[in-house]
């Protein structure tokens, strides 16, 4: 929203800029800026879609295409406010074959949206990283992969690496590899190098991160938004709809933690 508010003021005109909320709540510290929250106007759907929609059914025929479109709206803005009095079905509003078409047209229009959140995600982190550190950072489809620090063993590199992945969920996890190889089993990584590798488990485990889980081949957390949610791509959880509209923020908010509160203090350790 801070760019909004720039662009207004260089129009030399007074404005508002307005923002669609589910409830009425403020936009994210992130995302105002330090624009002037007077300019800010709220629409909610609970208070002035969903009124609004009502009305709408109001003044059309019962019987007609508009009604039931309109109604379908009002269910579906029910549905996305968890509203108990709401007991329609959307396949109960799919009374047509030109409002069936458009229903797959919006399904699939869905779908695509959703295949592009993840690697809009992904490639807007990374820009972020890459903007900010000097270490070797390869975008792939569904993951990022960070090398971090490196050994000499036998005549081959191994890499302290961390990677940013999308599996159902978004999460991060460390581990050990040849450069752009899968990970060792840790047990192999121990045996191989065991002093590095005691060494860089040593540092991750004392980093500022939430709670670790511990594989047969990396160590991991789960990668949260500003509201400390997780993202769930599987179920297009509420955190990934959001994206939609806080794609700029979110990217920020993750890239930004990732290198102040993993790269960073990492990077600074292996260089002393």
């Amino acid at each position: 929203m801070g760019r909004y508010d720039k662009f207004c003021k260089k129009k030399g005109k007074d404005y508002l800029i307005y923002y669609l909320t589910l409830n009425g709540s403020m936009p994210e510290k992130q995302s105002i800026g330090r624009m002037n929250s007077e300019k800010l106007c709220l629409i909610s759907f609970e208070k002035h879609i969903l009124n609004w929609l009502q009305a709408c059914m109001y003044i059309v025929d019962n019987n007609s295409y508009s009604y039931s479109f309109v109604k379908q709206y009002d269910a579906s803005v029910r549905h996305m406010l968890e509203l108990e009095d709401e007991v329609m079905k959307v396949k109960d509003l799919i009374i047509s074959t030109d409002m069936a078409k458009t229903a797959l047209l919006i399904k699939n229009g869905f779908d695509e949206k959703m295949k592009e959140l993840p690697e809009e995600l992904l490639k807007n982190t990374t820009k972020i990283l890459k903007r900010k550190s000097k270490l070797d950072i390869q975008l792939y489809d569904n993951f990022v992969d960070i090398y971090i620090d490196e050994i000499e063993y036998r005549k081959k590199t191994y890499y302290l690496l961390f990677e940013l992945v999308i599996d159902h969920n978004l999460y991060a996890c460390f581990g050990f590899c040849e450069y752009r190889e899968r990970f060792l089993l840790q047990t192999e990584a121990e045996k191989l190098f065991p002093k590095f590798y005691k060494s860089c488990i040593k540092q991750i485990e004392e980093l500022n991160l939430p709670q670790l889980h511990y594989s047969p081949r990396s160590v991991w957390f789960y990668i949260e938004n500003t509201k400390g949610c997780k993202l769930n791509f599987k179920e297009n959880s509420d955190s990934v709809l959001e994206l939609i509209d806080e794609m700029d923020v979110q990217s920020k908010y993750i890239g930004e933690n990732i290198f102040y509160n993993v790269l960073k203090p990492l990077s600074g350790y292996m260089k002393n």
